[in-house]
């Protein structure tokens, strides 16, 4: 289903995408960071699994690199399912981030914040 607003377009979950896979069942994997961004999109997948009967489940996974930021995630990942019962979620994995992966993101994010 593809998702419109002022800013742009998201073909969440394409017909394309779907038929590129090797099985019509599996896992997804959703980065969440506790942010906006991230809880909206995975409340639009969830939204797509349940609403097109889909057989993936979703594996949320979070990096440690602020304090509490699995907590949060966690409460969005709770508040998700219980919008979306018929939807399957892994267990929430949540992993301090090593380098060189560490720096990277810092970087990256430190950049986003100069435009």
């Amino acid at each position: 289903m593809i998702y419109k607003n002022k800013y742009g377009k998201v073909d969440l979950l394409s017909k394309q995408f779907l038929q590129s896979l090797k099985s019509d069942k599996g896992v997804i994997g959703a980065k969440l960071s506790g942010g906006s961004d991230t809880a909206l999109l995975l409340y639009l997948l969830a939204k797509e699994i349940q609403e097109r009967n889909l057989n993936f489940s979703i594996l949320p996974y979070t990096f440690l690199d602020k304090p509490d930021r699995n907590i949060v995630a966690q409460m969005i990942i709770d508040e998700v399912k219980s919008n979306f019962p018929k939807v399957s979620f892994e267990d929430h994995i949540y992993t301090k981030l090593t380098i060189p992966y560490r720096d990277a993101v810092s970087y990256t994010h430190l950049r986003a914040h100069e435009t």
